[in-house]
């Protein structure tokens, strides 16, 4: 629905929020939008790596999120200017993305 005129809809109706709000929450709202799946390939790649009892894999790709994260958000809001949360749904997509890659490569050493 963020890709569409029903986005008004959502953000302004549904949701509840003024003008001014519904245009700053769309493009976080629509970055964001890849959040579940990547949530859901990291869970599965998680539980690969539990079932082996190589749950140090699992740390080492949190903290290489965590990491990822801080990093744009550092970024993001210093040298590039950009608004918190934009900034922050770039970080969270980012960091979740360099999790994700830090198991897929592990999983292929193995």
């Amino acid at each position: 629905m963020l890709f569409t005129p029903l986005e008004e809809v959502w953000l302004r109706q549904v949701s509840g929020l003024t003008p001014e709000l519904a245009g700053f929450a769309l493009t976080p709202a629509r970055l964001l939008l890849l959040l579940p799946a990547m949530e859901y390939w990291l869970s599965f790649q998680r539980s690969r790596f539990i079932l082996n009892g190589q749950t140090r894999v699992i740390t080492l790709a949190t903290a290489c999120e965590v990491a990822g994260i801080a990093f744009v958000l550092y970024v993001g809001i210093g040298p590039f200017g950009l608004v918190g949360v934009v900034a922050g749904s770039i970080a969270q997509i980012l960091g979740r993305l360099a999790a994700n890659l830090f198991l897929l490569a592990a999983a292929r050493q193995r």
